[in-house]
C-alpha cells in the first residue's frame, strides 16, 4: 500500500528467499524443519537427526547439531560434501564430521519416512536409519515480493540478492551497493 501511495520512480527490490523443502512421503510440510529453523534457534530439533544437503549449510546444520550431542546423518545426492567450497572448508568439515560421528552418504536420496524410520537409496541399495526430525538444506526458493501489477507501475524496479538467485550474502550486498549507486 505504501509503494501505491508513494509512487516511487525506482524501486530496489530485496525481499530474499524462503527455504525450500522437499515433498517426501511420510514427512508433513507442517512439521519438516529446515536449516534456517535449525540455526537461528526458532524450532528445535529433537532426538535423532537426518540433514538432507550437505552444501555449506547443511554441513554448519549437522555441525551444530552434533555439538549439540544429537546424533546426525547427513544425506547428499551429489558425489562429494560442500560443493563449491575451497578446500579448507571442506577439510575442516570432513576433520568435524569424524571427530563428532557424522554419518555422511553422499550420492543418496531420501525415498520416504516410516514412522520413526527414513529410508535412504544410494545406487541400488536401500538404507533404513532411525530419525526422529527431518532437517532440510537444499537450497532455498526466490520471494517474489508485491504483485507483478503492483510492479508494473513503477519505472524501474532493480531486483537484488536472493529474490533474485539464492548465493552469498556477499553477492547480495555487493548488488545492494551498485543498485544503490546507479539511481
Amino acid at each position: 500500500s505504501a509503494l501505491k501511495d508513494d509512487r516511487p520512480d525506482v524501486l530496489i527490490l530485496a525481499t530474499g528467499a524462503r527455504p525450500a523443502i522437499l515433498h517426501i512421503p511420510g514427512v508433513e510440510k507442517s512439521e519438516a524443519l529446515t536449516a534456517w529453523d535449525v540455526l537461528s534457534q526458532a524450532r528445535k530439533a529433537e532426538g535423532p537427526c537426518l540433514v538432507l544437503g550437505a552444501g555449506l549449510v547443511g554441513c554448519e546444520t549437522a555441525d551444530f547439531l552434533s555439538e549439540q550431542g544429537k546424533k546426525v546423518v547427513l544425506a547428499e545426492v551429489l558425489p562429494e560434501t560442500a560443493t563449491g567450497a575451497d578446500g579448507d572448508t571442506k577439510a575442516y568439515f570432513n576433520l568435524k564430521f569424524q571427530k563428532n560421528h557424522i554419518e555422511v552418504y553422499t550420492s543418496t536420496a531420501l525415498l520416504r519416512v516410516e514412522g520413526k524410520t527414513a529410508v535412504l537409496k544410494r545406487g541400488d541399495e536401500e538404507m533404513k536409519i532411525e530419525v526422529e526430525t527431518v532437517i532440510f538444506a537444499v537450497g532455498a526458493t526466490p520471494e517474489t515480493g508485491p504483485d507483478s501489477e503492483l510492479l508494473s507501475s513503477i519505472p524501474t524496479v532493480i531486483k537484488v540478492g536472493d529474490c533474485v538467485k539464492s548465493r552469498t550474502i556477499l553477492d547480495a550486498v555487493r548488488e545492494g551497493f551498485d543498485a544503490g549507486r546507479s539511481v
